[in-house]
């Protein structure tokens, strides 16, 4: 499951549901209908909640696990330095041409 930029950052640890704008939106666990998402396993490609991680320890053991705030913040910056790049290349496909 991939969550778009606009909806990742209402998901954050340090944050509650409570504190969340109105119209935020809410991700809850399925598993755990009570707990926002805010973790996400790499390994297993999908996203969980902090009983996911402590209850099925066993399964996430070896696992890569990130907080979603983190991943937001990552891409976010990898897609400002691809953009840049992009606008470097196409400048210089512009001085070419000329």
């Amino acid at each position: 499951m991939i969550y778009e930029e606009e909806e990742l950052k209402y998901l954050d640890l340090n944050q509650t549901v409570r504190d969340q704008p109105q119209d935020a939106p809410y991700h809850e666990c399925h598993k755990h209908k009570s707990n926002p998402l805010t973790l996400y396993c790499e390994t297993c490609d999908e996203y969980i909640c902090t009983k996911c991680l402590i209850r099925e320890r066993d399964k996430h053991v070896d696992h890569t696990i990130h907080e979603i705030k983190d991943l937001y913040h990552k891409v976010k910056n990898d897609m400002r330095e691809t953009i840049g790049h992009n606008d470097k290349a196409k400048e210089s496909i512009k001085h070419q041409i000329q």
